[in-house]
């Protein structure tokens, strides 16, 4: 049991994701890495993760906001492998266990043709997250039509980057 610091009450910690579940020793740590990685950088950049990890991280938050570091590396130097509703704000934790599983399918499709290069920058990240975000604020109640102008505007922002 810890205490939602964005909240204020007490709630359990489940283990939402490790690295060893994606079976490192055959495809490599740092993808092995990826899936729990990527959803990590995604709760960040829409700020939903929760105020202890943010507090923890320090400066590797800001690098990941950035991108001056990869998903993959900022979430081994901050979690050790190991993604949990500790790092996710009260809101997103729920929808992170009941969501989960359609994630790691979705990403997985987007992994099958992922080149070497891809898997250690954003592009795995930058496919996958419009997805994400159109369940996330389904999720919330908005409407199909209201999600979607807002995934096309945050991936537009993104891509003049």
């Amino acid at each position: 049991m810890t205490t939602d610091l964005n909240s204020g009450s007490a709630r359990e910690v489940a283990l939402i994701d490790d690295v060893s579940h994606h079976e490192p020793s055959k495809v490599g740590f740092e993808r092995a890495a990826l899936p729990p990685a990527i959803f990590l950088a995604w709760c960040v950049s829409l700020d939903l993760a929760s105020k202890e990890f943010l507090d923890s991280a320090g400066t590797v938050v800001t690098r990941l906001k950035m991108r001056d570091i990869s998903p993959a590396d900022a979430f081994v130097s901050t979690c050790g492998g190991q993604l949990s509703t500790r790092e996710l704000s009260g809101s997103v934790a729920g929808f992170a266990l009941d969501n989960y599983s359609a994630y790691l399918q979705q990403l997985h499709t987007a992994l099958l043709d992922a080149s070497d290069a891809e898997l250690r920058g954003w592009a795995i990240y930058d496919e996958v997250s419009p997805w994400l975000t159109r369940l996330w604020y389904e999720s919330r109640g908005g409407t199909s039509r209201e999600t979607r102008g807002f995934v096309a505007r945050v991936a537009s922002w993104w891509s003049s980057r």
